[in-house]
């Protein structure tokens, strides 16, 4: 069997398109691959940046805490001293 020019060229030419779509598709998914590792570095930059606030939220929720803490000791210790005076302000009057 004899090979033609004719096939011969054409077979060169789909070897040579399959190579540089190949090639095309490497550089293609080598430009996914760096986007998508850019998008990676961004979302643990967030990611960090979320975690930073978060400490900060619970600092400043163990603050309250101990704010709200105070205030109650105070406000008891208010109710106990207007208790003392009602039951003084109570004697006073009866003996009125």
């Amino acid at each position: 069997m004899k090979l033609d020019p004719i096939y011969a060229l054409t077979l060169i030419s789909v070897a040579f398109n399959v190579y540089q779509g190949i090639k095309k598709n490497n550089k293609q998914d080598a430009s996914l691959l760096t986007t998508l590792m850019v998008k990676l570095e961004t979302i643990g930059t967030v990611m960090n940046e979320i975690k930073n606030e978060l400490g900060h939220t619970k600092e400043d929720l163990q603050e309250n805490r101990e704010r709200i803490i105070k205030v109650e000791e105070k406000s008891t210790s208010a109710h106990k001293r207007l208790d003392c005076i009602e039951k003084k302000l109570g004697k006073v009057i009866k003996n009125d």
